[in-house]
């Protein structure tokens, strides 16, 4: 579909003297739609698309209702529509919450150092360790704690 500028410019080349097939050579569209450009009194207008309500529609309402009780995922929704009768993808599905989730603002967190050797941060793990593993028998495995503590210190 050309523009209005494009299609004053090609009826002026036109009343000009140029020949439908030298405006078709010079701007590399076809010498039929040059022709009905040039015999049109007014530009033609696209013709707009009637929108299909779409296989998500009758759900919309559910799924928003869902989202503001619970964060739930879009999988989650989409297995729940599915039982109510939806035969879409799960794309569709996936998009619409994309677009409806409500947004939820997380606080930022603020960094602040300190001195080194004022404060210190200790991290706690579960270890599985081998019981008895002095006299070779290394099957069964008991239950241990780990800590390990890290001084603040400065950075370079």
């Amino acid at each position: 579909m050309l523009t209005g500028r494009k299609f004053h410019m090609l009826r002026d080349s036109f009343d000009e003297g140029l020949s439908i097939s030298e405006i078709a050579r010079q701007t590399g569209h076809d010498r039929k739609t040059i022709r009905k450009y040039i015999n049109s009194e007014t530009p033609p207008m696209r013709n707009k698309r009637s929108r299909d309500p779409g296989k998500i529609a009758p759900f919309k309402e559910y799924i928003i209702s869902r989202l503001n009780e619970h964060p739930l995922s879009a999988s989650r929704i989409y297995r729940e529509i599915l039982e109510k009768g939806f035969t879409g993808k799960y794309g569709i599905v996936k998009n619409f919450v994309r677009e409806v989730r409500p947004k939820i603002e997380v606080p930022a967190v603020y960094r602040y150092e300190t001195k080194p050797g004022v404060q210190g941060q200790v991290d706690l793990g579960i270890k599985g360790l081998p019981r008895y593993a002095d006299k070779g028998y290394s099957g069964a495995k008991t239950q241990g704690y780990d800590a390990a503590m890290k001084k603040s210190c400065k950075r370079s």
